[in-house]
């Protein structure tokens, strides 16, 4: 079974077994081997209970559809697209669902290149052959090939370690999730002193959701870095493809601030290349971004699309307000791990704090992102763009509305029935009174969730 509902814009995620089970998942290798033409797959797994099993079903239907499979098993999705990447396989699927409940699995797929295929790329043509092949008999004991990445994986990232032997506490909280597998690397940098919290697997998530960019899940790193004084806490996601950052104080950082931070650093090594950061982060980002010698260009949200505009524009790097961050040097795929290594190297270039590096970035007022129900998205829209005329119009992704001293955007969730809100304003009386003003004009259409 693998329902069709299970096939979204970015991935496939359903119940198991009631949405997705063994038998549809090896439907699904099949069907994928076939469409992509693939010889050789990769397939890789986290700790959920279900995983293992849908990893046998999958590794089974590649093999049918005429694909040689190397079984990574345990890992995070960063460490996927690296040996995707590295292996130049024809395809590769990791077996995931993030960040949401035990009940869910699900499976993030990419072609050659760690491109993503998404409901727009192929996903929905997959979900449609499965519906009217004919799947052959599983065959027998079919044996993947196995692939040594691990010390690989961990030189690339330890590598672009520049500590200069000046020593750092960081606390990690991998929420009892694949970013065990990102703690493990971070391990080897001789610099660090690791505190982890919730370092065993646990599918059941015991201890909190692991999704940074829900700012609850991060009181306990929060907490743990004031008590042990640590210089960082870090938080990863379920599959460690999303990273979350908290400074010395215990404060949350942004990741517009964190993007302005490791883009700065790139560009000391290789000046007046592009830097993609999507169109909801602070206007701070692009104006450090240029101060350093940068180029910086707003881009439409959503990693398959952040990915193939990096590839065709040879973009250093991209930032999402969801606390992804992409590199062109790990095969333009996420590398949260980097991420941390980098701000690291930067606290330790300039001898700062993390929260100066903050304080420095940050100029404006910012609502954060603001959630809502709407049933007419397009009835909306038009109402926003007749009543905010008068401002700088953008269309690329939603609606992004700019005035000298504000700014909104609004735009349809691509992973849920939202309108997301996001608003920022030279200052915080500004910020109040356009507020107010659109959720107003937006609760005449819907409901505030968050």
């Amino acid at each position: 079974m693998i329902s069709p509902q299970s096939f979204k814009s970015y991935d496939i995620r359903g119940l198991v077994p009631d949405e997705l089970d063994r038998e549809g998942a090896r439907a699904l290798g099949f069907a994928l081997a076939r469409k992509e033409g693939a010889k050789t797959a990769i397939v890789g797994r986290d700790m959920r209970s279900t995983s293992k099993e849908l990893a046998a079903g999958l590794i089974s239907g590649l093999s049918s559809g005429g694909a040689e499979v190397v079984d990574v098993g345990l890992v995070s999705t960063p460490e996927l697209y690296f040996i995707a990447g590295k292996e130049k396989c024809d395809v590769a699927v990791m077996i995931t669902a993030s960040h949401n409940p035990s009940i869910y699995n699900g499976m993030k797929i990419c072609r050659k290149g760690t491109m993503p295929i998404g409901g727009a790329s192929g996903l929905y043509e997959i979900r449609d052959r499965i519906a009217s092949q004919n799947l052959p008999a599983e065959k027998d004991n079919y044996t993947p090939r196995l692939v040594e990445h691990e010390s690989e994986y961990a030189y690339k990232l330890t590598s672009r370690a520049k500590l200069s032997g000046k020593k750092y506490r960081v606390a990690v909280d991998v929420a009892n999730a694949m970013g065990i597998r990102e703690l493990m690397v971070l391990g080897k940098i001789p610099e660090l002193s690791l505190i982890p919290l919730f370092d065993t697997y646990d599918p059941s998530f015991p201890n909190h959701p692991a999704n940074p960019l829900d700012h609850s899940t991060l009181v306990a790193l929060q907490d743990k870095v004031r008590e042990t004084e640590a210089n960082i806490g870090l938080a990863y996601d379920g599959d460690a493809d999303r990273i979350g950052f908290v400074d010395e104080r215990g404060e949350i950082v942004t990741a517009d601030v964190i993007t302005t931070i490791v883009a700065c650093a790139l560009l000391r090594e290789e000046r007046s290349a592009l830097v993609l950061h999507d169109l909801r982060l602070s206007r701070f980002v692009s104006e450090y971004i240029e101060k350093a010698g940068g180029r910086s260009k707003e881009c439409v949200v959503g990693h398959a699309n952040i990915k193939s505009e990096m590839r065709e524009s040879d973009a250093i790097f991209a930032g999402e307000l969801s606390c992804h961050y992409y590199y062109r040097d790990m095969y333009f795929a996420e590398s949260p791990t980097l991420t941390a290594i980098l701000v690291l190297n930067e606290m330790a270039r300039s001898g700062k704090a993390l929260s100066e590096l903050c304080k420095a970035a940050q100029k404006y007022c910012q609502s954060g992102e603001l959630n809502f129900q709407v049933q007419d998205t397009g009835s909306l829209i038009s109402l926003l763009l007749q009543k905010y005329s008068s401002g700088k119009i953008s269309q690329m992704d939603g609606i992004k509305i700019v005035y000298p001293s504000w700014w909104f955007s609004v735009r349809a969730s691509n992973t849920e029935p939202l309108v997301r809100l996001n608003l920022e304003a030279d200052t915080k009386e500004e910020l109040t009174l356009h507020l107010a003003e659109l959720q107003t004009i937006i609760n005449s259409h819907t409901h505030y969730l968050k």
